[in-house]
């Protein structure tokens, strides 16, 4: 049967069409908008008006996008939905979150915010369904969360999660709260790590050996196509693609020194995402070294796969 799933980030709104028939999943349809949901968030604790009316004009985008394959949002019945929409760390942290579950109930979309927990393990089974192998460490670098899972993802077997967490850590976050400077000064950017940094390490001690790292989401997607200079963003040079510490090294040292104008002019880059892009380099870079990888393979395979892959009974996902 046809299902569809829209995710509601701090940075992107994105939303997948896909045939899904005895734990199979065909996609069919991937978009994605970048709508600011959390921009201001760290500052007033509240969604704007105008971020919930982006979200909102993103998602009729897709509804039509949806009726075009025949999918009748009238019959979305919450009991037993075929379009379920996640809201993950913006929605969590607001306080009239209320606010955006409205705006998607009038479309006859129901709107589950996630916990943090959950998109970590929704993240870690899209991730590994083309990649598989032990001592696995999917890192998810959201607007406002970063979701780190480490475990085994052997093929014939069920995903085996060891270890999983979710950080008040993300481009969106980490740009309001440190990266004041245009561009950036250099003591906001250490500022901006140590503190990531100090978050995060409590985490990687003891037994854990990281064979693979697989990094989702748009940082990790947007760092291929501005290494490639994607003037058309080609998801099939970037799911699969290894890139090395120095890779990230060299595209964080390049747009840390440019003006947000400036960065807007790269290509490979959306000019909508050239405000967090440093950040989320950032945090990538402090993943790397923790996890003490020198490179990393890239999926366009995420929580949207997951939530495709593990299918509720119901609109309730969390």
């Amino acid at each position: 049967m046809l299902r569809a799933v829209i995710d509601i980030g701090t940075v992107t709104t994105r939303m997948m069409i896909a045939e899904c028939s005895d734990g199979k999943v065909k996609q069919l349809e991937k978009r994605a908008t970048i709508t600011q949901l959390g921009q201001g968030l760290v500052d007033t604790g509240r969604l704007s008006s105008a971020a919930i009316a982006r979200v909102a004009n993103a998602v009729d985008e897709f509804i039509s996008i949806m009726e075009s394959h025949g999918m009748d949002l009238s019959k979305n019945d919450a009991s037993n939905p075929f379009v379920i929409a996640i809201a993950t760390s913006a929605a969590r942290d607001a306080s009239n979150s209320d606010e955006l579950v409205a705006e998607l109930q009038k479309r006859n979309i129901h709107l589950a915010v996630i916990s943090g927990d959950r998109e970590a393990r929704l993240s870690y089974a899209g991730a590994t369904s083309d990649f598989h192998g032990s001592n696995i460490l999917v890192s998810d670098i959201g607007g406002g969360s970063t979701e780190l899972i480490y475990g085994n993802a052997v093929e014939g077997q069920p995903a085996q999660i060891i270890w999983r967490h979710s950080f008040d850590i993300g481009c969106r976050r980490v740009t309001d709260m440190f990266l004041k400077s245009d561009p950036p000064d250099p003591g906001e950017l250490n500022q901006a790590s140590a503190w990531a940094m100090q978050q995060m390490s409590p985490y990687f001690i003891g037994d854990m050996h990281v064979e693979k790292m697989i990094g989702v989401a748009g940082t990790a997607t947007s760092l291929v196509s501005i290494a490639d200079s994607m003037e058309v963003y080609d998801s099939s040079k970037v799911h699969g693609r290894v890139m090395s510490e120095l890779d990230v090294r060299q595209v964080y040292r390049r747009l840390r020194s440019m003006t947000l104008d400036e960065r807007k002019m790269v290509i490979g880059l959306q000019p909508q995402r050239a405000s967090v892009m440093v950040a989320g380099l950032l945090i990538l870079i402090g993943v790397m070294e923790l996890a003490n990888v020198d490179e990393f393979t890239v999926s366009e395979s995420d929580n949207m796969m997951g939530l495709m892959l593990d299918w509720p009974d119901d609109a309730i996902v969390s």
